[in-house]
């Protein structure tokens, strides 16, 4: 499986603007193949787009010590609802942990569930 052309020129404008690091950008590529097969997805800009541009984002941010500390809202109601992406996303940043030597705090966290759970929500 591969990234479709749209998703892959997001990631390299990303990363050739400055602004997501090199190592991000292929953790973010990697990650968003790994979803996409957990899924049964295909791997395009469509279903993946936003989940790694703001994935890519936040793990700059943290990086350079800017992570977004909290929301104006607490979308922890809104993710009892969704278990799975709740997992899937404290387990894909667990591994950027563990890879990048970045760790996002709780609300960044909740933003890459959010969209975790936008893409159960997606028609197949």
């Amino acid at each position: 499986m591969t990234l479709d052309r749209l998703l892959e020129a997001r990631l390299r404008l990303l990363e050739a603007s400055g602004q997501i690091d090199a190592d991000i950008a292929v953790f973010v590529r990697a990650a968003a193949l790994d979803l996409a097969a957990a899924a049964g997805r295909p791997a395009t800009d469509e279903l993946f787009g936003t989940l790694c541009t703001h994935t890519g984002l936040a793990l700059q941010r943290s990086r350079r010590g800017e992570a977004v500390s909290a929301w104006d809202v607490d979308h922890a109601a809104e993710l009892a609802a969704h278990p799975d992406a709740v997992r899937a996303a404290k387990a894909l940043l667990d591994r950027a942990a563990g890879e990048l030597a970045v760790q996002l705090p709780p609300a960044e966290e909740q933003f890459v569930a959010l969209h975790l759970a936008a893409l159960e929500r997606k028609d197949a």
